[in-house]
């Protein structure tokens, strides 16, 4: 994998167990995917991915940040967050939405990000 974990000034975004980085690459490797590039040397950013295509996206993306070694969050519909699987997707990062109208999508997710700086 051709990532720097961290630059040397120390700033960067927050970092996962070292289980989960080996979880991703395992993942990543097994599915013939290769990560290429760097990690930006700022402490939080934004990464929009759209359109949702498949049920693979999240199991995907979750295997190339924690193979990049990052901690992210991500938004999913709230009815994902339901039992039994509810409490596994928060855990890896998810925060349910309310997407019954398209204002409160986005007045939900800014006001997430914001109560999160």
């Amino acid at each position: 994998m051709a990532v720097k974990s961290m630059s040397k000034s120390g700033i960067g975004p927050p970092r996962i167990h070292k289980i989960q980085v080996l979880l991703g690459i395992l993942f990543l490797a097994v599915t013939g995917w290769k990560v290429a590039g760097s990690v930006p040397d700022i402490s939080k950013f934004v990464l929009v991915l759209a359109p949702h295509t498949s049920n693979w996206d999240l199991p995907f993306i979750l295997a190339v940040m924690y193979g990049l070694g990052l901690k992210i969050n991500w938004f999913g519909k709230k009815e994902i967050f339901a039992w039994p699987v509810g409490g596994v997707f928060k855990w890896l990062g998810g925060i349910p939405i309310d997407r019954s109208s398209r204002q409160k999508v986005v007045q939900q997710t800014a006001q997430t990000i914001r109560e999160r700086e």
